[in-house]
C-alpha cells in the first residue's frame, strides 16, 4: 500500500516541493496561486502528483485555510495546456455561522445574483471576473460559500 503523500506547512514548503518534482513550466502560476491563497492565513496543504512530470501532467492540491475569524478548505488543480503555459481551477469552501443573505453582503457585497442553480445553491458572479462564481448553500442555521475560480 502506497502511503499518503505528507501535509505541507506554508507555501514555501509546496514551491521546494514542486520544484523537486521538476514542475517548471508551471511553476509561475502555482506561485502566483499560493501567493493569493496565503494572504493573511495559516495553510497546511497535501499534494498530489498525477503523474512523473509535473510539467506535463495534473498536480492537485488540497488545503486547509486558517485565520481568526474563519476556517476554509481550498482545492486547485493546476495543468499545463496547449492554448496558455498552464491553467488551474481553485475552489474554497466556507463555513459562516450567519445566514446566506448575511454572507452575500458582508463578503461578496460587489457581487450580483444570478439566480439558483436548480434549487436552492444561489450563485453570485461579479461580471468583470467571468471566470469566478461564488455559491451559497444554506447549512443549518449558518451558510456554506463555496467560490471558484478558473485561471490561465
Amino acid at each position: 500500500m502506497t502511503a499518503l503523500p505528507k501535509a505541507l506547512q506554508g507555501s514555501d514548503a509546496v514551491l521546494k516541493q514542486a520544484t523537486g518534482r521538476g514542475m517548471r513550466t508551471c511553476f509561475p502560476q502555482l506561485s502566483k496561486l499560493l501567493q493569493y491563497m496565503n494572504t493573511n492565513v495559516e495553510m497546511g496543504t497535501q499534494t498530489f502528483f498525477a503523474g512523473d512530470s509535473p510539467d506535463y501532467d495534473l498536480v492537485s492540491l488540497s488545503t486547509e485555510l486558517t485565520n481568526k475569524t474563519s476556517l476554509s478548505f481550498a482545492s486547485a488543480d493546476i495543468a499545463p495546456v496547449i492554448s496558455a503555459s498552464c491553467a488551474f481551477t481553485y475552489d474554497t469552501v466556507t463555513y459562516w455561522p450567519v445566514d446566506c443573505d448575511q454572507v452575500a453582503q458582508q463578503f461578496f457585497g460587489k457581487m450580483q445574483s444570478e439566480g439558483v442553480l436548480q434549487s436552492t445553491i444561489r450563485i453570485l458572479s461579479d461580471f468583470k471576473t467571468p471566470l469566478m462564481r461564488v455559491y451559497l448553500m444554506p447549512a443549518g442555521s449558518g451558510c456554506v460559500a463555496i467560490k471558484k475560480e478558473v485561471w490561465f
